[in-house]
C-alpha cells in the first residue's frame, strides 16, 4: 500500500498550469533593476518601465536569458538547472515547460497566475512597473525563431510596443502584439505574491492558480478552500476545481470523500487522466474497489505513459491486490521516468519499490533500493514502516543528512 509520503508528489504531478499557446506574461511586484515597487513613466501617450531588465546569455540560448530576466525582475533567482528544466535543450525557442515554470515560481514564493493580455492589462502593468514576458507570433500565428520578449514601453501615438528580447529592443506593431490574445481566454502569466493573488480577481483561472500554489506549499485547507471557490466561480461544477478539492482531501487522508469528488469530476470530464488516476489511488488507499482502481489506473497510464505518478498508481493497485512482483515492475518503470523529476517524486516511488520487493520476499533487492535512496537523498526520512525494516540504514541516513 502506498504511503502518505508519496501523496504530495502524486497529486501535484498532475496539476496543469493553463499557459496560453502563444503568450505568457508576468506582472511582478518589482525588478532587480530598480528599488521597491517603482511605477512606470507616462508622457505624450508613451508608457514605459522606469528601468529595463538586463538580458544575460544563459546556456547558449537567448530564450533562457529572457526567461532568467523575467524571473529576476520578480525577485526570484533561478539557476541554469532550473532554466534548463523550464526550457529543455530539445525544445523549440520559447517553448516553456508549464509545470517547471510553476515550480520555480513557487520556490520563490510566487503564484503563477493566468491573466488577460490586452491593452488595459499592458497599460496597467507598465504604469505599476510590472514586467511582462510575452511570446510573439510570426505570420500565420506561429511562434517565430526568437519569440520570448519583455515589453518595456507602449507608444500609443506611434501605435507600437517596444519589446526587449535576446537581440535587444525592437518595435512591434500594436496589431501584432495585441493579436496574440486572439482565441485565448487568458494570454498572460502573473508571478505574484499569494496575498496579491487573492486580491487580483475572482476568475476561475486566478483561483485555480492560487489553489495550486497553496497545494504545493502543503497548505491543504487553504488549497481546498481555493479549489472550492474556483469550482463555484465562472464554470459551475468545474471538473478541475472538483479534482483540486479532492486532491486536498486525499492529501489529508480523507480518501472516501475524495473519491466521491473525483467521480463527480469524471462525470463532467470523462477523459481526465488526472481524475482517473487520483480516483484509482483514493480507492487503493481506502481499500474500496481495488479492481476498479486497477482498471482506472491502467487507463490513465495508457493516456499518459510518461507520467511516473500514474505508473506508480498501477503498481500500488497491483501491490494492494497481492501481486508484488508485477507491482515492482511498474514501480521500476515509474522510477526510471522520474529521474529528472523533483526529489520528493523519486523518493516516494523508491519507497513503494522497496515495499514491493519486501512483499515479494526479495529482501536483497529492497536493500539495494534502500541503499540507493540513502545515498541519493539522505535528507528524506524513511517512512515508519521502512525504518523498522532498515534501522541501520536509517542511522546512516541521519548521519549523512547532518553533514
Amino acid at each position: 500500500m502506498a504511503s502518505r509520503a508519496g501523496l504530495g508528489a502524486r497529486f501535484t504531478g498532475g496539476l496543469a498550469l493553463a499557459l496560453p499557446a502563444l503568450v505568457v506574461a508576468l506582472f511582478s511586484g518589482g525588478c532587480a533593476t530598480w528599488r521597491g515597487r517603482a511605477g512606470g513613466q507616462e508622457s505624450g501617450g508613451r508608457i514605459a518601465l522606469r528601468s529595463v531588465p538586463e538580458i544575460r546569455e544563459v546556456g547558449g540560448r537567448g530564450d533562457r536569458g529572457v526567461l532568467e530576466a523575467f524571473f529576476r525582475a520578480s525577485g526570484v533567482a533561478v539557476g541554469e538547472d532550473a532554466l534548463a528544466e523550464m526550457i529543455p535543450d530539445w525544445s523549440a525557442e520559447g517553448a516553456l515547460k508549464e509545470g517547471a515554470v510553476r515550480r520555480a515560481a513557487r520556490k520563490g514564493g510566487r503564484v503563477a497566475m493566468g491573466v488577460k493580455a490586452d491593452e488595459a492589462g499592458l497599460a496597467e502593468s507598465l504604469r505599476k512597473g510590472r514586467v511582462l514576458l510575452a511570446v510573439l507570433p510570426k505570420a500565420g500565428g506561429r511562434v517565430g525563431a526568437h519569440p520570448l520578449c519583455i515589453p518595456v514601453a507602449w507608444d500609443r501615438g506611434g501605435k507600437v510596443v517596444e519589446v526587449l528580447g535576446g537581440d535587444g529592443v525592437a518595435k512591434v506593431g500594436e496589431e501584432e502584439f495585441f493579436g496574440r490574445r486572439e482565441g485565448l481566454g487568458h494570454a498572460a502569466l502573473w508571478l505574484c505574491k499569494p496575498g496579491e493573488a487573492r486580491r487580483a480577481g475572482a476568475g476561475r483561472s486566478q483561483r485555480l492558480a492560487l489553489a495550486d500554489f497553496w497545494f504545493g506549499e502543503g497548505e491543504w485547507r487553504k488549497a481546498e478552500e481555493a479549489y472550492g471557490e474556483a469550482a463555484e466561480s465562472d464554470t459551475p461544477g468545474d471538473a478541475r476545481g472538483l479534482t483540486g478539492q479532492a486532491d486536498s482531501l486525499a492529501r489529508r487522508g480523507k480518501f472516501r470523500a475524495a473519491a466521491a469528488l473525483y467521480r463527480k469530476a469524471l462525470e463532467l470530464d470523462p477523459e481526465s487522466a488526472r481524475a482517473m488516476n487520483n480516483l484509482a489511488y483514493a480507492l487503493v488507499q481506502s481499500g474500496d474497489g481495488l479492481m476498479e482502481a486497477l482498471r482506472l489506473a491502467r487507463t490513465a497510464a495508457e493516456r499518459e505513459p510518461g507520467n511516473p505518478a500514474f505508473l506508480e498508481t498501477v503498481g500500488s493497485a497491483h501491490l494492494a491486490l497481492g501481486d508484488a512482483e508485477l507491482a515492482a515492475r511498474y514501480f521500476e518503470l515509474a522510477w526510471g521516468r522520474a529521474l529528472r523529476r523533483e526529489a520528493s517524486v523519486q523518493v516516494a516511488i523508491m519507497d513503494q519499490l522497496i515495499r514491493a520487493w519486501l512483499a515479494a520476499g526479495r529482501h536483497e533487492m529492497a536493500q539495494q533500493v534502500a541503499e540507493a535512496r540513502v545515498r541519493e537523498f539522505p535528507e528524506f526520512r524513511f517512512p515508519k514502516d521502512l525504518r523498522g525494516e532498515f534501522p541501520s540504514l536509517e542511522k546512516k541516513r541521519r548521519a549523512a543528512g547532518k553533514k
